[in-house]
């Protein structure tokens, strides 16, 4: 697993902030193509978490995936990483062995890249997301496919499979969910040539970077909107499983090692094999361009982004240490700060999860609709559920706050009595809190 350097206070020495100047952040969506020859595109960043970061948060901040920030911060705890704590922003990417036209989606990477026309007298550039595709047992399918149709608030016929399946759990689905924010599709939706598939938003958005779908390919509300009007029906779409990534970037050979799907760690686990042969498609007759033990380290380990394989070439702590450090203030104008438009609750579930202010300064309003969902002695175990909760799908909003020598969480406001109950219920069953309403002013609790 990848691990910073026990030096890991050079982030903030002199070579970060010499650099600082130079890579702002951006979020990792649209990227210059590389010249032929080339394969690497983006760059590794560092930024410091927030004191209401969760690395979920994060990551959709910059428009990365679960699984690609939690690889490359093993240590970090995911809900709660800590204010001030040094996160890898792994916003560098080989770009996948298949034609460079229309959608080519990665599985393995959980990534999908784009590739526009260029148009007159502009550089070429490739459009990249994170996704996330099939759970184990409902794999998402590998092949050359097009977008036949899109669709803007898709309606979702659920098909006889995943009824029974949620039927078996004790949680029925009807026949058809219509547009809104229940429905799983989202508010966009391009419909494949693969029969039953498709490419489209989500209303748990959190789900991105995992494996959720029932084989189809999710992204993120943002990224979805954003790609709806430029993609026409009729682009092709190409599908590769390529855990393994090799290519170059002014003369140096890259090697980006992802981990298997489960439904193969055993075939690929330990196996060298795989990882070799993309190396040696990619140098040929050159075998002495690489180092091969950083291959073999990079296969075992699979840290999830490009590391440089080329003899002489920096080490991984190297690398990691000469990274700039981005301050969350210096930060908030060219990263993405995520709206959630999918709450239920008037936007208040933005509010709760991109406020920065301190518990105390966002006392509860009683004239509002509260549902406490739990009391706790330390602000960390309160912090991770509120965190939860804002990771639901539908997310609920919910945030910790000091009360009685303790910490309380709660989730809302909300609008009136009954979406408090309908929050009420879904906190009881989904997460078996001993949660109760609070009443406006009174005071006083409904369970």
């Amino acid at each position: 697993m990848t691990r910073f350097p026990s030096n890991f206070t050079l982030f903030r020495g002199a070579l970060a902030g010499a650099l600082l100047g130079l890579c702002l952040p951006v979020p990792a969506d649209t990227l210059p193509l590389p010249s032929a020859g080339n394969d690497v595109v983006g760059e590794l960043r560092v930024v410091l978490a927030r004191q209401e970061d969760t690395l979920s948060d994060i990551a959709r901040r910059y428009n990365l995936g679960y699984s690609e920030i939690t690889d490359a911060n093993p240590t970090v705890d995911p809900w709660l990483p800590g204010e001030g704590t040094p996160i890898l922003l792994p916003t560098q990417f080989i770009l996948p062995d298949a034609p460079r036209q229309g959608i080519v989606i990665n599985i393995a990477t959980m990534r999908l890249f784009y590739y526009p026309p260029a148009r007159k007298d502009e550089s070429a550039t490739v459009v990249t997301h994170p996704i996330g595709i099939g759970k184990e047992g409902w794999s998402t399918p590998v092949g050359a496919t097009q977008v036949i149709s899109k669709q803007k608030d898709p309606i979702w016929t659920v098909p006889a499979s995943i009824r029974e399946e949620h039927a078996r759990k004790g949680e029925p689905l009807p026949a058809v969910v219509p547009a809104g924010p229940d429905n799983p599709l989202g508010k966009h939706a391009f419909r494949l040539g693969l029969p039953g598939y498709l490419i489209h938003g989500t209303n748990k958005p959190y789900g991105i970077g995992m494996r959720v779908s029932h084989g189809c390919i999710h992204l993120y509300p943002e990224d979805i909107a954003a790609l709806f009007d430029r993609i026409p029906p009729g682009i092709p779409v190409t599908i590769v499983n390529q855990p393994f990534l090799a290519g170059w970037r002014d003369g140096t050979l890259y090697m980006e090692a992802h981990k298997p799907l489960e439904e193969e760690l055993k075939a690929w686990e330990g196996n060298l094999t795989p990882a070799i042969k993309v190396v040696s498609r990619v140098t040929g007759d050159n075998k002495a361009a690489v180092e091969w033990g950083r291959v073999i380290r990079l296969t075992r380990r699979g840290h999830g982004f490009p590391v440089p394989i080329s003899p002489g070439s920096p080490s991984l702590d190297e690398l990691l240490a000469a990274l700039p450090v981005i301050e969350p203030e210096q930060d908030k104008d060219s990263a993405l700060e995520v709206k959630d438009a999918s709450s239920s609750s008037s936007g208040s579930s933005a509010e709760a999860m991109n406020d920065s202010r301190s518990s105390q300064e966002r006392a509860p309003n009683n004239r509002q609709w509260y549902v406490q969902a739990g009391s706790f002695k330390t602000m960390d175990k309160a912090h991770r559920i509120a965190a939860l909760l804002r990771h639901l799908g539908p997310p609920i909003p919910a945030r910790h706050v000091a009360a009685q020598g303790g910490y309380r969480v709660l989730a809302g406001p909300f609008g009136d009595k009954n979406e408090a109950q309908e929050h009420l219920r879904r906190i009881q069953s989904q997460l078996g809190l001993d949660a109760f309403i609070r009443v406006p002013a009174a005071g006083s609790r409904i369970n």
